[in-house]
């Protein structure tokens, strides 16, 4: 079906990541409410779906493919849907379907939410290709990695961002000694 990137942040630093958003790039926020995420969520957290329209298929690319491959997913996806052609090139145009090829997570949403991290201490986030309900599909999680923002200024540095990995993104605070955080 889709990508879907799952953002988890302190439920009081909603308003934070809502504010940071940029207009210009039609982010929109959702409640996650699919259970096997929220199993990885400490008590104080909140996760969200953030999409660039529908989905994420505009904000992460599996490693390797290129814009052809994703705009012509994006286009199988909204054929599927029964769109007219004009519909599906405004939504590919808006999409950024255009822009050049990236891998990972998109470059411009990484530093976005860098910026949030420096705020809030630590942004998690997860991206998985979802086959049916989102709030309904077992994730499988292969693991938690530290992604420190400090360090990543390169727009390519989404690249490290992989499927099914919860990464957090560290702000200004040190992240643990182990490597990753407390599950809930």
């Amino acid at each position: 079906m889709c990508y879907f990137l799952t953002v988890v942040i302190p439920r009081s630093y909603e308003a934070t990541l809502r504010q940071q958003l940029p207009p210009q790039l039609n982010l929109d926020l959702a409640p996650s409410r699919n259970a096997s995420l929220a199993a990885w969520l400490q008590k104080d957290e909140v996760a969200f779906y953030l999409t660039g329209g529908m989905c994420s298929c505009d904000l992460f690319a599996r490693a390797g493919s290129s814009v052809q491959n994703q705009q012509a997913a994006l286009r199988q996806k909204y054929q599927a849907k029964g769109w007219s052609a004009a519909k599906m090139e405004r939504a590919l145009s808006q999409a950024g379907a255009e822009r050049e090829s990236f891998s990972g997570l998109r470059g411009d949403i990484l530093a976005l939410l860098c910026r949030v991290a420096r705020q809030v201490g630590r942004v998690s986030v997860l991206v998985h290709w979802y086959s049916g309900d989102i709030d309904r599909e077992a994730v499988v999680v292969s693991g938690r990695r530290p992604y420190d923002c400090r360090e990543g200024g390169d727009r390519s540095a989404g690249a490290m961002i992989v499927e099914n990995c919860w990464f957090d993104l560290i702000g200004d605070q040190d992240p643990p000694a182990t490597g990753t955080w407390p599950a809930a």
